[in-house]
């Protein structure tokens, strides 16, 4: 059988995304409380918003292929498909995270498998909801009178969710961006690139993530409270580079660079999920080099060198785990 091509433009932005989200993770080698790590790891805040670009994107392309008959019965597969891979994963950090300290089986859960566990976590319980309303949403997408109401109140809960968070009742606060509806966009976004025929811009506009770190200087400088990923930049920033790089053809296949984005690509999901342990393991090991005061270059070097490290490692994992034949299972 002819193996199915892959999109190369879609890997692109896959292995953009996962780099930066382990970017991110590894920037715990660092003090948590310095610039430096503050700055950049806004400047990868677009990666979270992209795979949830990414993820309507496939879903609305299987989804269009179901007989309406088989929604129901596929909406749920892919719930339980899903699931099955963040319980098992869950449960793994829980037996590496859990020291004794919590004796409520409420306590657990709401700590360590609703979205507070393993970094990363909360995006399965984003998708989740996202998975089951995905009828609805879809619906409302494609009714343009109900589609351009709830983008105005969507911009309306973005500009108060971003910049004017300290007002919000405490529950908000708590349940944070884990909840469905300030991803609605990102579906939107996944659903319009799906099709055909769409206006291209050029590559140099996914240049406008640069915004996001100068968002968070004036927001500091304000002292404004704010969501990590809820701002008006974040969306405009993360929707130009998917826009960007999804409608371009940026490179001829068959070279060794679109190789290695077609395998990164095809392996996101166990680098998100394997990435954290990989980084338990190696802070426990370098730590003590992580303390030495650094120059910003160095650090930022150094950064780069552990991201690249925990992603190697996550990918022979993933080896690991085909060799056992475990891949059904875990991946």
């Amino acid at each position: 059988m002819k193996a199915i091509s892959r999109n190369l433009s879609t890997d692109l932005l896959k292995s953009i995304s996962i780099f930066g989200v382990v970017l991110i993770h590894c920037l715990s080698f660092f003090e948590s409380e310095s610039y430096f790590n503050l700055y950049l790891s806004s400047l990868f805040r677009f990666c979270v918003p992209c795979f949830i670009v990414l993820w309507a994107f496939y879903f609305e392309i299987s989804y269009i292929k179901i007989h309406s008959t088989e929604i129901k019965k596929f909406v749920i597969y892919r719930f339980i498909n899903f699931f099955r891979i963040f319980f098992i994963w869950s449960f793994f950090y829980f037996f590496i995270q859990f020291e004794g300290q919590i004796n409520s089986i409420k306590k657990i859960v709401t700590t360590f498998f609703l979205g507070y566990g393993w970094s990363g976590q909360y995006f399965f319980i984003i998708i989740f909801q996202l998975i089951l309303l995905y009828p609805i949403i879809r619906f409302i997408y494609y009714n343009k009178k109900y589609r351009d109401f709830t983008i105005f109140l969507l911009v309306l809960v973005y500009f108060i969710y971003g910049y004017f968070a300290k007002y919000l009742p405490q529950v908000l606060l708590v349940i944070g961006n884990r909840f469905f509806i300030y991803w609605i966009p990102y579906v939107f976004l996944g659903i319009y690139l799906s099709k055909r025929n769409l206006i291209k811009i050029p590559l140099s506009f996914s240049f406008c993530i640069c915004l996001i770190p100068c968002e968070v200087f004036f927001l500091k400088y304000l002292n404004i409270k704010y969501d990590v990923y809820i701002t008006i930049i974040i969306f405009l920033s993360s929707s130009l580079l998917c826009l960007s790089i999804l409608k371009n053809n940026h490179f001829n296949k068959n070279t060794l660079f679109t190789r290695l984005i077609t395998y990164l690509g095809s392996n996101t999901l166990i680098i998100f999920i394997a990435n954290p342990i990989v980084i338990f393991i190696l802070k426990k090991e370098l730590i003590k080099y992580t303390s030495i005061n650094l120059t910003a270059p160095v650090k930022l070097l150094y950064l780069f060198l552990l991201t690249s490290v925990t992603v190697f490692i996550c990918l022979l994992i993933k080896e690991a785990i085909q060799k056992l034949k475990l891949k059904k299972y875990l991946i």
